[in-house]
């Protein structure tokens, strides 16, 4: 076989390989690639300094950056303010119009308050004479030195030496020589394969780099509904830490869905990172359920046992008023056993004479 062919057709097969792999790698993320309904947590831009006020924090994140919620944790020994935006990026609609840093919309001022902006440092004051970049003026009038030093400050002598310093020779020798020959086939081949094999890694290196952020599930927060949460839920620092100490959950909100106020509790989405409910919390074996209360978010009493039905149409008659036992059921006649089938004549009953 000739170089030039057998080199083309190892162009192909690398070519080939790398698509192949290229599209393994897309099947093998494919079940991270869709982050439907999934959220991501991300430290707030417009947030300074210490958070722990998780309502003005919420308040911030969905207000001034568009997020589904915010949370204040603390995370290596920093109280942070979290926003939580869905993982999708074209199911986020960002900052709201009118909010602080919008295009036409200035910067959030600095304030006092937990989370505002600091205030800019003051202004240094210009350098005096004794460090200054211009020199002091004469003390007999006229006008400074020129910067330089004592030596009076002319221009650099041109570099290049004593000897004048002309133009660098010409590349290539004096006498010019001739031309590179051509590249063999076979070399152009191999070049060519070269270069397609870059190209292809380069493209699965960008590929990986764009989904990088979805790639890793780790740091993904799923929401769900509170399992240990019962009626409307607007105490959102409540409802975070029945989340976080009853159901083992990174933290919890209040939100609002479908007109109604509800505990929600966020996870990591991987579940081998979730450790479950605490050891002791209400409902976890050999702990039973937590009590019935009044306040929000607690389980409601049960309704009370309805009481037996009383005398007038119960099963069981009321005693007579003189004592002594009741009358067996049957209406008030009396009680005693029904008269025997056989007409008015005599209580014996029995059989009919003979005729």
């Amino acid at each position: 076989m000739p170089s030039s062919s057998f080199d083309s057709k190892m162009a192909k097969n690398s070519n080939s390989y790398l698509l192949f792999l290229l599209l393994v790698f897309v099947v093998a993320i494919s079940d991270i690639a869709t982050v439907n309904g999934k959220i991501c947590e991300k430290p707030s831009k417009t947030w300074f300094g210490n958070c722990k006020d998780t309502d003005k924090c919420d308040k911030r994140c969905i207000d001034w950056e568009g997020a589904k919620h915010g949370a204040c944790h603390q995370r290596e020994a920093k109280h942070m303010c979290f926003c939580y935006f869905d993982c999708d990026p074209q199911k986020n609609p960002g900052p709201p119009p009118g909010a602080p840093g919008t295009p036409g919309t200035p910067p959030a001022p600095p304030g006092k308050g937990e989370g505002d902006a600091p205030h800019p440092p003051p202004t240094p004051s210009p350098p005096g004479g004794d460090g200054g970049s211009g020199p002091a003026p004469p003390a007999g009038g006229g006008s400074p030195p020129p910067a330089g030093g004592d030596g009076g400050g002319g221009a650099p002598p041109p570099a290049g030496g004593d000897g004048g310093g002309g133009a660098p020779p010409p590349a290539g020798g004096d006498g010019g020589g001739a031309p590179p020959p051509a590249m063999p086939s076979s070399s152009l081949n191999s070049k060519m394969a070269n270069n397609s094999v870059s190209y292809l890694v380069f493209l699965l290196l960008v590929f990986v780099v764009a989904i990088s952020e979805i790639g890793t599930v780790s740091g993904k927060i799923c929401e769900k509904p509170s399992k240990t949460w019962f009626g409307d839920c607007k105490d959102t620092d409540k409802c975070d830490n029945r989340c976080i100490d009853w159901e083992g959950a990174k933290h919890g909100a209040c939100h609002e869905r479908e007109a109604k106020h509800m505990c929600f509790c966020y996870f990591d989405c991987d579940p081998k990172k979730n450790p479950g409910p605490p050891p002791g919390a209400p409902g976890t074996p050999g702990v039973p359920p937590a009590p019935p209360g009044k306040g929000e978010g607690d389980a409601p009493h049960p309704p009370p046992t309805p009481s037996p039905p009383g005398g007038d149409g119960g099963s069981t008659p009321a005693p007579p008023a003189g004592g002594g036992s009741p009358p067996p059921a049957g209406g008030d006649g009396g009680g005693g056993a029904p008269p025997p089938a056989g007409g008015e004549g005599g209580g014996g009953g029995g059989a009919p004479p003979a005729s």
